[in-house]
């Protein structure tokens, strides 16, 4: 099959053209996440708060999607640091989890569920059931940068 000179750049035009929009895209949300820093109004998302800033909700209420007719309600039981290891510095991020107690609802399984607070916001968490205790469930917080 044969193409012409003419098709051969208008395809490679169109390539080029698509290959800029994840970058585009990129900044563009880059851009976003700092004004959400920058504005204390906005809601920033559970994932980019600090260990210190969730803490202040430990006892709290949060409305989680847990699929057809399946609303649950959990509780912020406690926030729990990891130790760092090696020689990193404080300046390299924070690792934590959040622990959470299942009020109200049934049994979800391990998976990424929508995690709703009014003064937080909305944010996806992937939570893990306790081997021990079916009513909690653990989500990782990770800020560290890789080594």
């Amino acid at each position: 099959m044969s193409v012409s000179r003419r098709r051969f750049l208008e395809l490679g035009s169109l390539v080029a053209a698509s290959s800029t929009l994840p970058a585009l895209a990129a900044a563009h949300n880059s851009a976003n996440d700092q004004a959400a820093f920058q504005n204390p109004d906005s809601i920033v998302p559970t994932h980019y708060r600090t260990q210190a800033e969730l803490a202040a909700y430990i006892g709290s209420s949060f409305s989680v999607d847990g699929g057809p007719e399946n609303r649950l309600t959990m509780g912020l039981d406690q926030v729990k640091n990891f130790p760092r290891s090696g020689k990193r510095s404080a300046t390299e991020g924070e690792c934590f989890s959040l622990v959470f107690r299942l009020e109200r609802g049934s049994f979800v399984p391990q998976g990424t569920y929508v995690f709703e607070h009014k003064k937080l916001g909305r944010t996806p968490l992937l939570v893990v059931p306790s081997n021990t205790e079916p009513q909690y469930y653990t989500a990782v917080i990770n800020h560290r940068k890789a080594s």
